[in-house]
């Protein structure tokens, strides 16, 4: 309910087939498997473990090789998916080069179209002004959050249309089983938003 969101992280989806060719476990073959670890070894020396909002973020998110019912056959193939958040400060392009030069031979990478870059609103914009005087009305001390997902608020800011985001709930629970939002906080949340719509400083830039 204090929360006001100034910022998200920009997206890129990389979609990588890994190639070989399917022989027994006991042969001496280019294995997909390992091409995969090499690559993702690789990504992780240029891009550590860690979550502050200036760093680099990218997680696989989907595997699909093998067979269960062929434990001891060597994959032809594997595919994945790697998501892969950006903040507003990196160069977007020079990220997608790096995923794409960085993939040993036999692993084939591409970029899924539709990018987006970060963004972040100044503090002392007006909108945040409001919002801020908003959340105060509601005896709340305001705080602003820079989130590693992205948003609506991508596509209106790289259109150059400032933006901001506010809402009720607990964002660490986002795609959960543990996710919720009570009506109180859904309730109050309203109530801001109202004041924040009365606000003088928008009023006069209708």
């Amino acid at each position: 309910l204090s929360g006001i969101t100034i910022a998200y992280k920009g997206r890129i989806l990389v979609e990588c087939h890994s190639i070989g060719s399917p022989m027994h476990a006991g042969a001496h073959a280019e294995n997909p498997i390992e091409k995969t670890i090499e690559y993702y070894e690789k990504l992780r020396r240029h891009f550590p473990r860690h979550h502050t909002f200036d760093s680099v973020i990218f997680n696989v998110t989907h595997i699909d090789y093998g067979r269960r019912s062929e434990l001891n056959v060597i994959p032809g193939k594997l595919d994945f998916f790697i998501d892969v958040r950006i903040p507003p400060s990196a160069d977007i392009g020079k990220i997608e080069q790096l995923f794409l030069t960085s993939a040993p031979a036999g692993l084939e990478v591409s970029i899924i179209p539709h990018s987006f870059p970060g963004c972040e609103l100044s503090v002392n914009h007006q909108l945040v002004r409001a919002m801020v005087a908003a959340v105060r009305s509601a005896s709340l001390t305001p705080r602003y959050l820079k989130k590693s997902g992205m948003a609506d608020m991508n596509l209106s800011m790289s259109a150059g249309i400032p933006t901001l985001a506010y809402g009720p709930g607990d964002s660490k629970l986002d795609h959960t089983d543990a996710e919720f939002l009570s009506w109180a906080d859904f309730d109050k949340a309203i109530s801001v938003l109202e004041k924040f719509l009365q606000s003088p400083a928008l009023a006069r830039n209708h």
